[in-house]
């Protein structure tokens, strides 16, 4: 799956637990400036989308609760297995 136009590259920390899932903890995103903020994620929950089924490469998602701007929002960012790239997909409506 090829990032599209106004995806952000991201840059990721996370667990992997024995069972091999994966648990993000914080990740790096370019603001409109191109500045790399720091989110550090307060929670999340895996997730699928509409737009993945059918994909023959896996894409996992993951809604995250972090903090912006003093305000608690929930963001959407996606690990591409294949190509070990995590991404984020700017979507009007994912902001809380």
């Amino acid at each position: 799956m090829p990032l599209i136009r106004g995806d952000k590259p991201l840059d990721v920390i996370c667990q992997i637990t024995r069972d091999g899932e994966i648990i993000p903890i914080k990740f790096r995103m370019a603001d409109d400036e191109g500045v790399l903020q720091e989110y550090k994620v307060l929670g999340y929950r895996r997730v699928f989308d509409e737009w993945e089924k059918g994909v023959n490469t896996p894409v996992l998602s993951f809604e995250c609760l972090i903090v912006d701007h003093n305000q608690k929002k929930v963001v959407k960012i996606q690990y591409i297995k294949a190509e070990s790239l995590w991404f984020h997909r700017p979507n009007p409506n994912m902001f809380k």
